[in-house]
């Protein structure tokens, strides 16, 4: 994609962007090149939103096909493409969105490929993987340099993991007299203070320096910093972002499953849970493993893995894609770098893992 400014026909069309962020950052978006691996429902939402948004090149590998299940969350196919791959099934109508975006698509494993065609990407996006799967995608892209964010959905829960390794985003806050370059929060640090003025009032502007850490490096220190003591963890740390974390260690692969055949074992799933609470160092007591209710909680939250629901596809899937745009045009800050959305609260909490 060239460098070249954007058309009138682009400028028209991206008016209302062009607002928000500007020119420059609409250019750069327009120029870059995107990967989302694996059409699952919430992958849908983030390639409709990114589409629609105006990036510049879009490819999407999947090597699963079409199955009857899938036309209830994937609104770029017709039931008589059943049997056909996803990528190539859902193609024309992507396209069709906005003509002006280069799609491409892919119908092997994206683990067959070899880490020198993940380089031309800016960004790598992945869905319904395990963590083994995740583990592999973040290190390739932790040895390119190249910012992933992966997420998922399950039933009316979902999940997002972000690991941009370290990037620049600007915000606008009220004015401080006493505001300095330094430390922003446990991960971000101030690098610039610019003062701006609109209707009247004064504000600053704050450019953001980013750190992430990658998946393999996840731990209890920052929850810890957080909440010191376990009547704050229990208060603050919500038992879905263990449960969550503990169905993406089950070693099996259910994305492209029959949904039918999506078996979790109620007593592994309690294990992989006792396990990761060792591992971010959280108090048993977190979690009610000889509370009745808590058992049907559990079993209601394993009967619903791997399923997709639409509203909880569009939630995740538009907060990736903000995500994904903020991170290009170097605008708010993304999340950094674990949410959950708790469907049976209608919360969506941020932790620093």
């Amino acid at each position: 994609m060239s460098d070249n400014s954007l058309t009138a026909d682009e400028i028209s069309l991206y008016d209302r962007q062009i607002r928000l962020w500007g020119m420059a950052a609409q250019t750069s978006l327009r120029n870059s090149n995107i990967l989302v691996i694996n059409m699952s429902g919430v992958g849908v939402e983030i390639i409709k939103n990114l589409t629609l948004g105006g990036i510049g090149k879009l490819t999407i590998i999947d090597n699963n096909k079409l199955k009857e299940q899938d036309l209830n969350c994937n609104f770029f196919v017709e039931k008589d493409q059943i049997g056909e791959f996803k990528v190539n099934a859902s193609k024309l109508k992507i396209q069709d969105m906005n003509p002006r975006v280069k799609i491409e698509i892919d119908n092997r494993n994206w683990e067959d490929l070899e880490i020198e065609e993940f380089k031309k990407f800016q960004i790598i996006i992945s869905t319904g993987l395990n963590s083994r799967q995740i583990s592999k995608i973040d290190g390739i892209s932790r040895e390119l340099n190249i910012p992933m964010i992966t997420c998922c959905v399950h039933g009316i829960n979902g999940f997002i993991f972000n690991d941009l390794i370290k990037n620049l985003s600007w915000i606008k806050v009220e004015f401080n007299e006493n505001r300095e370059i330094g430390e922003f929060n446990l991960v971000s640090n101030i690098v610039k203070i610019d003062e701006i003025i609109e209707n009247d009032n004064k504000f600053h502007k704050l450019l953001i320096e980013n750190k992430f850490r990658k998946w393999d490096e996840l731990n209890g220190k920052f929850l810890n910093l957080q909440f010191p003591s376990d009547k704050k963890k229990k208060k603050k740390i919500n038992i879905l972002l263990i449960m969550i974390l503990s169905l993406l260690d089950m070693n099996e692969e259910f994305y492209g499953k029959d949904i039918e055949d999506v078996m979790i074992d109620l007593e592994e799933f309690k294990l992989h849970i006792s396990e990761n609470l060792n591992k971010f160092e959280l108090p048993k007591s977190l979690i009610e493993f000889e509370n009745e209710k808590f058992d049907e909680y559990l079993k209601i939250f394993i009967r619903n893995a791997y399923c997709e629901y639409q509203p909880s596809n569009s939630i995740i899937g538009g907060v990736v894609a903000q995500d994904v745009i903020n991170t290009i045009v170097q605008k708010e800050l993304a999340i950094n770098n674990v949410s959950i959305l708790d469907g049976f609260n209608s919360e969506m909490p941020v932790y620093i893992l």
